[in-house]
């Protein structure tokens, strides 16, 4: 990921092309070149919406979508409980920010931001919670199966537990209205995490797109039916797995078939036998044939899984950019070949922005005592001897003193020998005790130093300990609801202009 942050070329034989507003006018030429059915996708969206409230910028946006010359930009995650953690924000304002960059760049063209909600995901353990204020809010289900088609039953429970945790100010009541009207008068989970999105980005533009529709999934019938016949992506994505072994770990390793079953029992693997195909976790074998005359009449039992996902993305939405985090954007490095074989062009990959949130009294703290933020990055040795350094006139070192006492030594050596040879193991053996007996002094005069210290070094800790809550970064562990309690609407607009589009940077945001 540092190599793809930083543009290197040995990165190109796995890419389309590097962020940048040529690339995008070449990526626009690629994509105008490949035949969808724009009418059917703009229709089955408004479709999905419902009669939900639209804005007016969300449903202009899905209207320039039927337009010949309007183009998207995407990021993807599986429905989170109340947008889970904080990266899920970062994700999709960076997907509107770079939109609307394109937009003031590419006036001949219209660039549209899109959600794709991955409500096929089956990892409810991923979902089913959220942390506020240091506590995890919970839902309970037993509901097996594709988590946007979940039922929403249980959800008044961690309706009631946010009433307790949150209080009865504006921004917080505002965030408990959400909530309620996303999970409480919607059936299912899906269309509830559709509410909330809509809510918090629909001013912005934001387009949702759910996949598991089967109209969508219909143009994606053949992509599906090479799969089982050919094990598509089982060939294209092995042919980069092992030159691009050479720059890190793989992240995703395909299977024979990359396709899941999914019906009322749930979604499980579809496995290759030597005799035909079976379902995970269920009895029988299937031969080709019976499966793919089911794929004519029921496409959208046949849910694709990490690997293929992107291709049906690609598929059916004229796209240009993905924006992701460094998992999402290490396996899509797995997929070039995989593109080429489907004859699709493959989107710029966009690394997605990571933030850090700290408040003024925080940061001045840290200014006070001579750190920076990206200090609280180090290791926790590292920060505290800066720390130390900084607070003292001079700083702790006996180098100097250590250097004159050991040329000493061998001055003495020197002597000792020209008497008797022997003699110089011995002042070698003698130098070697003395050199650890002076940085043992070196350590004990820092600790004492260090003690002196103490207040200091707890009042960076419970700073460090905000930032890193648990020892993890915010962004992977809390919710917005807390910053948003505190700041409403200027909590999103300072994410948003915090986020470079052109460099994968952290960005500090002092709320």
């Amino acid at each position: 990921m540092q190599k793809y942050a930083d543009k290197d070329p040995d990165l190109i034989p796995f890419i389309n092309h590097y962020s940048s507003i040529a690339s995008y006018k070449k990526q626009i030429k690629e994509k105008s070149d490949f035949a969808m059915d724009r009418e059917v996708l703009t229709n089955e969206i408004l479709q999905q919406y419902g009669k939900m409230k639209l804005s007016s910028e969300t449903k202009n946006n899905i209207e320039k979508l039927r337009l010949e010359n309007t183009f998207t930009v995407v990021t993807g995650h599986q429905p989170c409980l109340f947008t889970g953690p904080l990266y899920f924000i970062i994700k999709i304002l960076q997907t509107i920010k770079l939109a609307d960059t394109l937009n003031a760049s590419l006036s001949e063209s219209n660039i549209v931001p899109i959600y794709w909600m991955g409500a096929e995901d089956h990892d409810f353990e991923e979902v089913n919670h959220f942390n506020l204020y240091r506590k995890t809010l919970t839902w309970d289900s037993d509901q097996e199966g594709s988590v946007g088609r979940f039922n929403t039953k249980g959800l008044d429970k961690v309706f009631n537990e946010l009433n307790e945790v949150l209080s009865d100010s504006t921004n917080d009541s505002e965030l408990k209205t959400l909530f309620k009207e996303a999970y409480l008068d919607h059936d299912n989970y899906g269309d509830a995490t559709r509410y909330i999105v809509n809510a918090l980005f629909g001013k912005r533009g934001l387009v949702i797109v759910e996949g598991d529709r089967p109209v969508l999934k219909a143009q994606f019938k053949s992509t599906i039916a090479k799969e089982l016949k050919n094990n598509l992506v089982f060939n294209a994505v092995n042919e980069r797995i092992k030159p691009l072994s050479e720059f890190g770990k793989i992240q995703v390793k395909p299977r024979k078939i990359n396709l899941f079953y999914l019906d009322e029992y749930g979604r499980n693997r579809i496995i290759a036998d030597v005799n035909g195909l079976s379902i995970d976790k269920r009895k029988g074998i299937r031969n080709i044939e019976d499966v793919l005359a089911e794929l004519e009449e029921e496409t959208e039992k046949f849910s694709p899984n990490v690997l293929l996902r992107p291709v049906y993305q690609e598929t059916i939405l004229p796209n240009l950019a993905y924006i992701g985090g460094p998992g999402e954007t290490a396996y899509w490095l797995e997929l070039k070949s995989l593109f080429r074989a489907v004859n699709l062009p493959m989107p710029i990959l966009e690394l997605r922005n990571s933030c850090v949130f700290i408040n003024q009294k925080q940061l001045d703290k840290l200014t006070e005592l001579g750190l920076e933020v990206k200090d609280l990055f180090l290791d926790e040795s590292e920060w505290i001897a800066k720390l130390v350094n900084e607070q003292e006139d001079e700083i702790i070192s006996f180098e100097k003193e250590r250097h004159q006492i050991l040329s000493i030594m061998d001055d003495m050596k020197k002597f000792a020998s020209s008497i008797d040879p022997t003699m110089q193991q011995v002042f070698e053996g003698e130098k070697v005790r003395m050199d650890k007996s002076l940085e043992n002094l070196e350590k004990r005069v820092f600790k004492a130093q260090k003690l002196k210290s103490e207040v200091k070094i707890n009042q960076v800790r419970k700073i460090k300990d905000r930032v890193f809550p648990d020892g993890v970064l915010q962004e992977r562990k809390e919710n917005f609801a807390g910053f948003y309690g505190m700041e409403g609407k200027a909590f999103l607009d300072m994410i948003y202009e915090g986020i470079d589009v052109w460099e994968a940077s952290m960005s500090v945001v002092v709320v």
